[in-house]
Parts: structure tokens; sequence; C-alpha cells
């Protein structure tokens, strides 16, 4: 994927976009070492390694939710099929932006389902219009 490609609103820029992956042939390599380097987010790979989730490794982003709160903190939940699988994104930061106090959580799947059983909440699913099917057809999970 492009950069150019990423979906943007008002709200959620490119800018925004280089804080929650690596966009930038300069960036490390991963989520833990940038966080190490930096100290402004933090984030886990977790289920299989599968190394980081740069662009290059995205094909498209199904499903965004960018939600900002009333003092301008900011939640993102994304959904996104990779060359490889697919990714979940959690991602936060306070009202001083992604510079000070934010965070982030991704986690890779073998296949769709997977990721929106494991990888998103019951409300981050919610926020992005996903669902289980079980939380579609009433049944137990």
């Amino acid at each position: 994927m492009q950069v150019n490609e990423l979906p943007v609103t008002e709200d959620f820029t490119l800018d925004d976009w280089a804080n929650v992956i690596s966009l930038y042939d300069a960036a490390p390599d991963s989520w833990q070492q940038h966080a190490e380097i930096s100290q402004q987010v933090t984030a886990v790979i977790t289920q299989e390694d599968k190394g980081a989730i740069t662009l290059e490794r995205i094909v498209s982003v199904e499903a965004l939710r960018v939600i900002r709160g009333d003092y301008a903190e900011t939640d993102v939940y994304a959904l996104l099929k990779l060359t490889d699988g697919w990714g979940t994104v959690q991602a936060w930061c306070d009202t001083t932006g992604w510079d000070c106090r934010s965070g982030g959580q991704w986690k890779w799947a073998a296949t769709r389902e997977e990721a929106i059983a494991n990888g998103l909440g019951k409300a981050e699913r919610a926020a992005l219009g996903l669902s289980l099917p079980h939380e579609v057809d009433g049944g137990a999970a």
C-alpha cells in the first residue's frame, strides 16, 4: 500500500497514521524498537510473531474507527488485510497527542475471522461495525 492510499479524515491524518505504524524508511523495524528508542509509544505484537506490521505489508484497511474525545484524546481501532494474513490495531493518545502519552497494540492472525475474534474486544468490534456470528444471531459465546 502507498502512503497516500491510507484512509484519512479531517480528524485522522497521515501524521496520525505515522504514529500508529512505521511509515518512513528510517523508522525502526518493530514497534518495540520504536518504543525503546522514542519512549513515545508502547505496543505488542502478539500471537505468532510475524515481525512489524509495516506499510509494505498492508494490502488494505478494511475497517477504521477514530474516536476523538471531548478534550482531544484519541482512540483508534482498525482491521487490516496484510500480505500474509490480517492485523488489528488498537491505539490511543491523550490530550497531549502522540508525542507524550500514547500506546498501542497490534495483533496478527492468519484469517479475518481470527483477527476479529482474537484481536478486538466486543466494544472495538462494535465501534468498527464488526461482530462475531453469536453476537449477530444472539447465540452463546
